[in-house]
């Protein structure tokens, strides 16, 4: 009858064949890295200036909001603090309750719909 090999046996194995295989790579990075710079080849480094460009303290400071708002570019159409007539605020009023009368009518049509898609 044939025995299972123990746990550590198998965990020791599995680690030599681990550390073998960092030891071949490690050799053949080095081996092939040293037959490029005696071929007079030139082994390309990575540069080491960073193409992102600097970083200045003003990066890092926290625009001043307030004045930004102040100083607004856009032109305001009317004076402000004038209340506005009837006749000006008609073209900009929608009263709530018809909003809201267009919403349940949709709803409930939707309700009713999906009510009756189920009537053979």
């Amino acid at each position: 009858m044939r025995s299972t090999p123990e746990p550590r046996k198998i965990i020791a194995v599995v680690g030599v064949l681990a550390l073998a295989a960092v030891v071949v790579t490690v050799l053949l990075v080095s081996l092939s890295r040293r037959q490029g710079e005696r071929a007079g080849g030139h082994v390309e480094e990575p540069p080491t200036e960073s193409t992102a460009g600097s970083v200045e303290a003003q990066d890092f400071l926290i625009p001043d909001e307030a004045r930004r708002i102040t100083t607004w570019s856009w032109k305001l159409h009317r004076q402000p603090g004038v209340p506005w007539d009837e006749k000006e605020a008609s073209r900009f009023w929608i009263s709530p309750a018809h909003i809201g009368l267009d919403y349940l009518i949709e709803e409930n049509d939707a309700l009713v719909d999906s009510l009756l898609e189920r009537v053979p």
